[in-house]
């Protein structure tokens, strides 16, 4: 726009609800490394197979890890995703779960993935980082809030390879998980949706 037309390009990007997605204030033990994604395996360009064939290899060297995912039935292509995967990895699917529980859900996870290889905001990356969760990712959407080895670990392309070494640098280091997921909670604090408006209200004043 500024180069074709000489406009004025205002950068408006997503946003996440705090009330929505936040850490928990308690988090449940349990046995398994749970791993989460999100699954609505039919949009190829989301990359589920991607994360699916990552994690398979790496329960041949690590073992309890579980797959969670999770999708809602919306518009007009209300396409049921959970026959569509199959692993051999232990894995729950949760379908249509009220906003009030996505922080429950997103609490459930030690990690959360993403192999999308075209988007314009990452949302579930977004509100992952927003409910204390470290996330890997590729650039597809996350360009605003996930910058490598500080607030997220980002796959230059969605690879199973790539996406499979920073999984596995987070299975194996827990105190790298908690930096990333309290500095990933920090970042996302500057695109909420109030502060998003604020933005957009100075540009427009």
């Amino acid at each position: 726009m500024e180069k074709k037309y000489g406009l004025k390009v205002v950068r408006a990007p997503g946003g996440v609800n705090p009330a929505i997605f936040h850490p928990l204030e308690k988090r449940e033990p349990r046995e398994t490394f749970n791993i989460l994604c999100y699954g609505r395996i039919y949009k190829r360009r989301k990359g589920i197979p991607i994360v699916i064939r990552a994690v398979e290899k790496l329960a041949k060297r690590h073992a309890g890890l579980k797959l969670v995912f999770f999708d809602a039935l919306v518009g007009t292509d209300r396409r049921d995703p959970r026959p569509l995967i199959k692993t051999r990895i232990p894995h729950d699917f949760h379908l249509n779960l009220p906003q009030g529980r996505m922080a429950w859900l997103y609490g459930q996870a030690e990690v959360f993935v993403t192999a999308e290889w075209r988007a314009g905001w990452a949302n579930t990356a977004a509100e992952a980082m927003a409910c204390g969760v470290p996330v890997v990712c590729t650039p597809s959407g996350s360009r605003d809030f996930a910058d490598n080895g500080r607030t997220a670990l980002v796959a230059p392309f969605p690879l199973a390879g790539a996406i499979r070494k920073r999984l596995e640098r987070l299975i194996e280091d827990a105190p790298l998980r908690r930096r990333l997921a309290e500095a990933g909670l920090e970042r996302i604090k500057e695109f909420t949706w109030s502060r998003l408006a604020d933005r957009l209200l100075d540009e427009f004043s």
